[in-house]
């Protein structure tokens, strides 16, 4: 049985959709597409630094839960965002990002958004993409 995965239209819909769904949509629009397009883990979102991000190069360090790190390159509108959302908003923790899909899910019908979803979509779309770095914290 094939996995599915979305495309980048298929996406850029479900982000659109977010407006109708969300009072302030930007959050939660900044989370799907940090997973979408540079493949970061619902359990890596809480753990994201401002230290750890290269406005420069548009790359962020993702430190996951074990120390371990990678450098991910972003989009430079997904950068931009992350610049606004380091500054002017509180970070938003593993229930948050399941509160996002769990209130997304009934605006949706066709295709089952969870971040498994997103990370196998990244994969698919992107390829890896990442230059590896394993480092201990």
């Amino acid at each position: 049985m094939e996995r599915e995965i979305i495309t980048e239209e298929q996406f850029k819909d479900i982000h659109y959709q977010t407006e109708w769904v969300f009072k302030d949509p930007y959050p939660a629009q900044l989370i799907l597409s940090l997973m979408f397009y540079a493949g970061v883990r619902r359990s890596e979102i809480p753990l994201l630094e401002y230290k750890n991000f290269d406005f420069d190069n548009y790359e962020i360090k993702i430190i996951n839960k074990k120390g371990k790190s990678r450098l991910v390159e972003l989009p430079s509108s997904v950068a931009g965002n992350l610049y606004e959302y380091f500054n002017f908003y509180q970070k938003i923790g593993t229930a948050g990002v399941d509160k996002i899909f769990r209130r997304l899910k009934p605006q949706i019908e066709d295709i089952n958004i969870n971040p498994r979803l997103l990370l196998r979509s990244y994969k698919a779309n992107f390829g890896k993409g990442n230059k590896e770095e394993k480092e201990q914290k």
